[in-house]
């Protein structure tokens, strides 16, 4: 899935403010979670060689064109003051493992891969990612990007997702992001997952995150 990942303390719930310097900061390795007992999966859109994708280092395990993966220098996972755990988990649609979001029991959750410098989307169209969830912590959890000015989100039900209990792929057009006030042309964060109030323990399975070009 990925390499290591960094978590984040003191982060405010109001993600209008990008800069992380100042956080105090963990690494835990996240490679033991095995192979899902079972073969990788190619997922609900295999990649193939002349495809335009461009993986962010975490949450997708096939192909791409192009990779910024998350190397606890310039680039970062972080979760916010501490309102969800990560972990591997066997239940996929591509490759051999997903990432278990983990609700801390507060009144919101959330987590983002952050970039240092802001990073130009312009080239791709559409953010796409898979998930699963049936507790109501995520029924309607949000998807969005940072620029310099904060967050712009969407809501995954309007682009499909259920929580149903079964494994929903979503495809978002940075567009809508844009018409939500995030300037492409200069990202910070390129993933961000906010949820609302939840009993601790509850989770959504993600998986198969990455960016396409027309």
């Amino acid at each position: 899935m990925f390499g290591m990942l960094l978590f984040a303390t003191g982060c405010q719930a109001e993600l209008g403010d990008s800069d992380y310097e100042s956080q105090e900061s963990f690494a835990a390795i996240a490679d033991a979670g095995g192979d899902g007992g079972g073969g990788s999966l190619s997922g609900p859109d295999p990649f193939e060689e002349g495809d335009q994708r461009l993986a962010i280092g975490a949450f997708y395990e096939g192909g791409s064109s192009v990779e910024v993966p998350i190397d606890e220098l310039t680039t970062h996972l972080y979760v916010y003051e501490q309102t969800l755990s990560l972990q591997l988990d066997p239940e996929r649609v591509e490759g051999r493992e997903s990432m278990r979001i983990s609700h801390g029991g507060g009144l919101w959750c959330g987590m983002g891969v952050h970039w240092d410098g802001g990073r130009p989307l312009t080239d791709w169209t559409a953010l796409h990612l898979s998930a699963r969830s049936s507790d109501a912590a995520f029924a309607d959890f949000e998807v969005g990007m940072n620029d310099a000015s904060g967050t712009s989100k969407v809501k995954m039900s309007d682009y499909g997702f259920r929580g149903d209990g079964d494994w929903h792929t979503m495809t978002i057009p940075l567009a809508d992001l844009a018409a939500a006030g995030l300037d492409l042309s200069s990202v910070q964060a390129p993933f961000v997952l906010l949820g609302g109030p939840g009993a601790a323990g509850s989770a959504v399975l993600i998986d198969a995150v990455y960016f396409t070009a027309n």
